[in-house]
């Protein structure tokens, strides 16, 4: 998935299946924004990597983005890289949580 920006505070972020799949209402796989600039920036909880799909018109392979939560302790596979849930700096994450709530 590209790079977008957040609707809320318009701060770039990238959209990653979560990992291991889960289905939304709509039976689709959910998915999670992390902080596009949280790359390999300390403190990072989640663990987020990359892997080919199927090549289109022969051309290279598109790469789809995964992310998990790291238990406590836990580093990133080699390879994985650390990034940040965007809902965990957004100042207005808030507002997210209660339309789902709603």
């Amino acid at each position: 998935m590209p790079s977008t920006e957040c609707a809320s505070c318009h701060k770039e972020i990238d959209w990653a299946f979560k990992y291991p799949e889960e289905l939304n209402d709509r039976q689709q796989p959910k998915t999670i924004p992390i902080d596009h600039d949280s790359v390999d920036v300390p403190g990072g909880r989640m663990e987020v990597w990359s892997e080919p799909v199927i090549p289109v018109n022969g051309g290279q392979p598109a790469r789809v983005l995964y992310a998990r939560y790291l238990k406590k302790g836990e580093t990133p596979a080699q390879g994985h890289h650390t990034g940040t849930n965007h809902f965990a700096t957004c100042p207005e994450a808030g507002q997210w949580r209660s339309r789902k709530a709603g």
